[in-house]
């Protein structure tokens, strides 16, 4: 396959699940592969052929990444989902499918892309955040819940000194600058940076934001800006209940943790680990199949 070309794989694991499987799987397989030419990697349920993870790009995985990750989902040494390759029309398509995405509203929040730069011009919390390299653009149900998360905070109580933890597109740091928030934005992934602080300089909030490389929340930066009121990570379930007493050691007594990245049936493992780190449950946000949980540090408990 020559890279002047774009191919669409279309594979067919089976249900939901088993699709949200195969996704992560094969997410982590191209990451580790640095598998760059890969335009867009997603899941989504069609009429017709059911569950379907897709990949397109000038470069596609053929058939023994496909075996690997289905072994590695399923525990199957030797079986594969049914798939197809297919040519795709020379166009622009993360363009393409930019324009298929409308604007996302979450409370006060308008997340929206270049293309419907018109349609929400004007507005206080619109958001501009357009598809590409780094994740965010609040189509997903974790970004949504923590934008749904950070509106409902910011009407309690004021919020002024914010840590995201994984920052993607810088599209929540974004929006705890609109509603008045000094952040730090950390993410480890040097790209996802890059793409956060052109957000920032695009959407007017650099007076208020600074994006970071960082591991984790051991860079001197973070523990410089403690103690937070509020810190946002919309990560994954198991990076988040690794890193449970190191975010407790951030966050002022008191302080706020709106949790994401977290499957429905994993919502209680991270919050009985949190609870263990010194957190109580505030408030359970649930979207499409995704769990945000809002917690808050109790003042008089040490952590476990």
């Amino acid at each position: 396959m020559t890279a002047d070309v774009t191919y669409r794989l279309t594979i067919c694991p089976g249900g939901e699940p088993e699709a949200l499987r195969f996704y992560e799987v094969l997410n982590a397989d191209l990451e580790a592969r640095d598998a760059a030419e890969a335009v867009s990697l997603s899941y989504y349920e069609d009429e017709r052929e059911g569950w379907i993870v897709e990949v397109i790009g000038a470069e596609v995985p053929g058939l023994p990444v496909i075996r690997t990750a289905a072994r590695k989902a399923f525990g199957d040494p030797t079986g594969f989902p049914p798939f197809s390759v297919a040519r795709m029309p020379d166009i622009d398509w993360v363009a393409h499918s930019q324009q298929g995405l409308p604007p996302v509203r979450a409370g006060t929040f308008v997340v929206h892309g270049s293309h419907d730069r018109d349609r929400v011009h004007g507005r206080r919390l619109g958001i501009q955040i357009d598809a590409g390299q780094a994740f965010g653009t609040a189509h997903h149900g974790t970004t949504l819940g923590c934008l749904i998360a950070l509106d409902w905070l910011s009407r309690l109580r004021p919020i002024e000194n914010v840590l995201d933890v994984g920052t993607g597109t810088g599209v929540l740091a974004i929006a705890a600058a609109k509603r008045g928030a000094q952040v730090l934005a950390t993410d480890v992934d040097e790209t996802a940076v890059r793409v956060a602080r052109a957000n920032v300089e695009l959407n007017g909030a650099a007076h208020a934001v600074t994006c970071l490389e960082a591991d984790g929340l051991r860079h001197p930066a973070i523990h410089a800006g403690t103690p937070y009121h509020l810190v946002l990570a919309n990560i994954l379930a198991e990076p988040l209940m690794g890193m449970a007493n190191d975010i407790r050691r951030v966050v002022a007594p008191g302080g706020v943790v709106v949790l994401s990245g977290i499957l429905r049936n994993q919502g209680w493992r991270v919050t009985r680990r949190f609870n263990a780190a010194g957190f109580a449950l505030w408030r359970r946000i649930e979207r499409a199949g995704w769990t945000t949980l809002v917690m808050i540090r109790r003042r008089d408990l040490p952590a476990r």
